[in-house]
């Protein structure tokens, strides 16, 4: 995988080609819901997700949501957010449990909630070998990433606690433990900046 732009004279021309995913990556199907509380998974490729979020598709709901959170309406904020649709990072599912994943994509959500700084936490996250994307979260505080790992459905706990553990000691950053269940949605986002 080679690292994302660092030149930013570079970083205008290059951001609106093609994402530099790992090969086959972009490809992973995944479930896609219409917002939190829907029950009716939808397949999807990672890639178009992705490029969405990055090329802002979902930025005029996302910048409504931020705006929320600058005037202090967290419950408007946290009440709007379950609209937005969202996917499983780990996988293609039947019905959104462990029980319903049909097929593991080999990746693991990684949440990282309250960072002072997200964008230079995203910038140096992508750098990792195991990080495959990152983007600010909708709440504009955070940073989600992708994090590669294997796709054996039996081994995602241990690959998410070894996860934790690893970005702890090497970024010092505390990880949403929600994330371990396989089934954890993902909201989608708008970052112009989302890295590969």
């Amino acid at each position: 995988m080679t690292s994302s732009v660092s030149c930013t004279a570079l970083h205008g021309a290059l951001i609106m080609n093609d994402l530099d995913l790992p090969s086959g990556v972009g490809d992973k199907t995944v479930s896609m819901f219409a917002n939190a509380s829907s029950t009716k998974p939808a397949d999807a490729k990672l890639k178009p997700i992705l490029e969405a979020i990055r090329n802002g598709q979902y930025e005029r709901q996302i910048n409504r949501l931020r705006n929320s959170l600058k005037d202090g309406k967290k419950d408007e904020y946290d009440q709007n957010k379950k609209n937005l649709p969202a996917f499983t990072t780990s996988g293609k599912f039947s019905k959104r449990n462990a029980n319903g994943l049909l097929d593991h994509s080999g990746i693991i959500q990684i949440d990282i909630d309250k960072v002072e700084n997200p964008a230079e936490l995203r910038d140096k996250l992508i750098q990792d070998k195991h990080i495959c994307a990152a983007f600010i979260s909708p709440s504009g505080k955070g940073v989600k990433c992708l994090l590669l790992t294997l796709a054996d459905p039996t081994k995602h706990k241990a690959a998410f606690n070894t996860a934790e553990n690893y970005l702890k000691d090497h970024y010092n950053v505390e990880i949403d433990k929600a994330c371990k269940d396989v089934s954890r949605l993902c909201f989608v986002s708008y970052d112009a900046d989302l890295r590969t």
